[in-house]
């Protein structure tokens, strides 16, 4: 699609019903959310340190925060428009680099939290292996899952497969088709991205919680393992409607896509309720992260306390201002007599 077309798709006018207001909506409050929420996340762990954790675990938080930033800017912003106008109105070249940013930072931010279980249950495995735990070795494991995630996930198929660019009016996104020119793509992507990942969390997220009922573990480490086992939680909520489809798709393509009337409504649900994924790590920080909470209360209560001492500090200067105004005044009054002011 070029640019011309694009802007014919804009003169023309586009029937809006719920369904388009009603994405719109999700998408802005997410975008709100992550924005919001995954800035304080970096914020609290790189500024002022507040995470009392182990250094390796806040960096693979980080990461993950930095990943949901991404997708944040890359996908979820550019759908609010795409929904609205049902065309790449941001370009086709710079939605061709979105659909690509995007897909990395979805599928690197799917290994980050893969890496988290897998680094919480190590520790709890192996406690006195503290080579592991240290802040080079998670530099070494972020640095290579956001190299081999961009080459898995966008280098190693683009290369081998000639990709075909198309805007979907189904979910309201641009994308890169390269399942028509290299059929055993989708496959590859289900293990890697989709299936593999998921029995990584599922099994990690068992043990965690045989754990917890099992081993008397101290408190620090049961709020480690509760913060972990609510990340999977949101993340199974986020990804088990995607696999499922995905799978169905994957068995039967032609009958589902082309002969189910609901498919592309259901389809389109799917794609954004990924979105959960991407919104949930800062609110689950902050209910299981006893020092991530204090953090956030600490600074509402300080920016509070600002606005109230400003508030205080404005009312003050204009009753000063105003006091000084009605000097002069007052001290004119008190020159003349009082018979002239009494006859006045």
């Amino acid at each position: 699609m070029d640019n011309n077309a694009t802007e014919l798709q804009l003169t023309q006018p586009v029937e809006r019903t719920l369904q388009h207001y009603l994405l719109i909506g999700w998408n802005v409050f997410a975008a709100i959310v992550s924005l919001s929420g995954n800035i304080t996340v970096l914020s609290a762990a790189i500024r002022y340190s507040a995470f009392k954790l182990d250094k390796v675990t806040v960096l693979l938080i980080c990461n993950i925060a930095i990943a949901d930033l991404g997708f944040t800017i890359t996908c979820i912003i550019p759908s609010i428009f795409t929904i609205y106008w049902e065309a790449p109105v941001i370009g086709r070249s710079l939605c061709i680099v979105f659909n690509i940013l995007d897909e990395i930072f979805l599928a690197v931010d799917i290994f980050f939290v893969c890496a988290l279980n897998i680094s919480k249950l190590l520790s709890l495995i192996s406690p006195l292996r503290s080579r592991y735990r240290r802040r080079s070795s998670g530099v070494v494991a972020a640095t290579m899952i956001w190299i081999f995630g961009a080459f898995l996930v966008q280098g190693l198929p683009n290369l081998l497969c000639n990709p075909i660019f198309a805007f979907d009016r189904v979910t309201y996104q641009c994308s890169l088709h390269i399942i028509e020119t290299c059929p055993w793509v989708n496959i590859y992507y289900g293990a890697l991205v989709l299936f593999g990942p998921f029995l990584v969390v599922l099994v990690t997220t068992i043990w965690l919680i045989l754990h917890v009922v099992t081993v008397t573990s101290t408190r620090l480490q049961k709020q480690g393992i509760l913060t972990l086992i609510l990340v999977s939680v949101s993340f199974f909520i986020a990804n088990i409607p995607f696999c499922g489809l995905f799978a169905l798709v994957t068995i039967n393509h032609n009958f589902i896509v082309t002969s189910l009337s609901w498919f592309p409504d259901l389809n389109r649900a799917v794609i954004y309720i990924l979105n959960i994924n991407i919104i949930a790590n800062p609110c689950i920080y902050y209910l299981s992260i006893a020092s991530f909470k204090e953090f956030v209360q600490g600074s509402i209560c300080n920016q509070r306390d600002i606005m109230v001492e400003r508030f205080r500090s404005y009312n003050n200067n204009t009753v000063t201002r105003g006091e000084e105004e009605m000097a002069p005044i007052r001290e004119r009054t008190q020159i003349i007599p009082r018979s002239v002011r009494e006859t006045v």
